[in-house]
């Protein structure tokens, strides 16, 4: 009797043994489980994009017949992860709520909305399926940086997620509806406005875009979204006079504003990338900092942006910009370098410290001839320190090679702080309301920029050739040091500093 209890004991602690382990494991494969659904999910929503991105490569086919065996295995790699775009769980979770327009122009539009419970801003912009190889390349690898961790900075303006979406243009039939029809890649986006019933969605699935009637990709349209910057642009708030007061310029202000910008664009500078577009447009202000502004400034649009190899310095034939910000070995060769945004980056050191936009009321072709053979520099307002005046000068000097980078370019404006005492006391900042956009888009363009309406922006070589043409009718040859002496005098007396860039070494 006694072997036969010590038998059912020693039978009961293995079979509860084997419980304990049977509960163990269950334990652990929940977890595998739990952690295969999350991989799968990122794994979806990459194929996704990966699609969208071939989908773009492929289309080169119609455009270059050279492509040949290339285009084929895009072509097959776009075939093979059509069939896995049925399972889509985390892509469609990506709801975007669009709720109203933040502003409009040649760039396309940006719109308020909420993701994922985030109060976001959304960027659409339209490719044509025309760019060449290159140039949709550069486009697609500049995207890819923005939205990389390597260029995750807290004074860039953050990429949260993007989508593209192939836009088709159908043959007109009574029952195809309406003539263009739009494919998603993985973003739903919801429409609240006065336009559409609060609530109601308009989804753009990716399935319509294998439509049953013949279509062809006319363009891309490509979805950004993006980090919310609440008080508007520094464009609008130079415009507003805003580092002004009774107390007069808010230098402190001024230099860390200036070193926020100089600081996102040292990161972009470490990681290749030159942004080709630096202007106070561009740079977003978004509450919140360390010091007594309430704000604190954030790069943004990298729609131009060049991505550099590891070996290289600069790209040529890149016209692209905007005129008055471009530096003169732009405007002629195209060469955009690390150079190139610093000399942009004295232009908005300048914006900084005045009302208004760089040579407002000249013509695009005339601005160009100034800059290039001409010298000619927007007149510095009185009241700046010769040390900021100096930074700007540097910075927009005619021989690339004598201009600081980002890093000397913090040095100074550290150094200044530092030895300005009261008068880099930061001041906070007026709330500027940002204007609200109008009903066509060229107005709307302006408000988006602010009061001021910034120079053209210029992404072919017309504007090159006219300032070659006005070459041949210069009158004289770049003042000398005694003229400049002389006009930098008289300038001085009627309120500011006429700059010409030529004669400072």
């Amino acid at each position: 009797r006694s072997c036969g209890t010590a038998a059912v004991v020693i039978v009961s602690v293995i079979l509860a043994f084997l419980v304990y382990l049977l509960l163990g494991w269950n334990r652990k494969l929940k977890a595998v489980s739990d952690s295969l659904k999350n991989e799968k999910r990122e794994l979806n929503a990459t194929l996704v994009r990966q699609y969208d991105l071939l989908s773009v490569m492929a289309h080169e086919q119609q455009l270059d017949k050279s492509a040949g065996d290339f285009a084929s295995r895009i072509q097959f790699e776009c075939d093979r992860l059509k069939e896995q775009r049925d399972v889509r769980l985390a892509a469609k979770e990506d709801k975007v709520t669009i709720l109203s327009v933040l502003g409009q122009g040649s760039f396309g539009t940006v719109h308020l909305g909420l993701w994922r419970g985030t109060t976001v801003a959304v960027k659409r912009m339209v490719l044509p399926a025309a760019m060449s190889s290159s140039e949709r390349a550069e486009k697609m690898a500049i995207m890819e940086a923005a939205i990389s961790s390597t260029l995750s900075h807290p004074h860039l303006v953050k990429t949260y997620t993007y989508s593209i979406q192939a836009i088709r243009d159908k043959a007109p039939g009574p029952d195809n509806g309406p003539l263009m029809e739009t494919g998603n890649g993985g973003m739903i986006i919801q429409h609240v406005g006065a336009d559409v019933q609060p609530g109601s969605a308009n989804l753009l699935d990716t399935n319509s875009v294998t439509s049953k009637v013949a279509s062809a990709i006319t363009a891309h349209e490509v979805k950004l979204v993006l980090e919310y910057c609440d008080r508007g642009s520094l464009r609008a708030m130079c415009a507003a006079g805003a580092f002004r007061d009774a107390s007069g310029l808010n230098m402190g202000a001024v230099l860390e504003t200036a070193a926020d910008i100089a600081k996102g664009m040292m990161h972009l500078h470490l990681n290749q990338i030159v942004h080709a577009d630096l202007k106070a447009a561009n740079v977003m202000l978004k509450s919140g900092s360390a010091d007594a502004r309430g704000v604190m400034a954030k790069i943004m649009d990298f729609g131009m942006s060049i991505s550099l190899g590891s070996q290289e310095s600069h790209v040529s034939s890149a016209f692209q910009g905007t005129i008055s910000h471009m530096a003169p070995e732009v405007l002629m060769e195209g060469k955009q370098s690390k150079a190139a945004d610093v000399y942009s980056f004295g232009l908005t050191l300048w914006e900084l410290v005045s009302n208004t936009v760089p040579y407002a009321g000249v013509p695009a072709v005339v601005m160009g001839h100034l800059i290039v053979f001409k010298h000619r520099r927007p007149a510095i307002p009185a009241d700046v320190p010769p040390p900021y005046m100096d930074l700007v000068e540097r910075c927009w000097q005619p021989n690339p090679e004598r201009r600081p980078s980002f890093a000397d370019i913090l040095d100074a404006l550290n150094a200044m702080r530092d030895a300005f005492g009261a008068l880099s006391v930061v001041r906070p900042l007026p709330v500027v309301q940002p204007p609200v956009p109008p009903s066509d888009g060229a107005s709307a363009a302006a408000a988006a920029d602010g009061a001021a309406a910034a120079p053209p922006s210029m992404n072919t070589q017309s504007s090159k050739a006219a300032i070659k043409r006005l070459s041949t009718a210069r009158l004289a040859p770049p003042p000398s040091s005694a003229q400049r002496g002389a006009k930098s005098s008289s300038s001085d007396a009627g309120g500011g500093r006429a700059s010409s860039a030529g004669g400072r070494g």
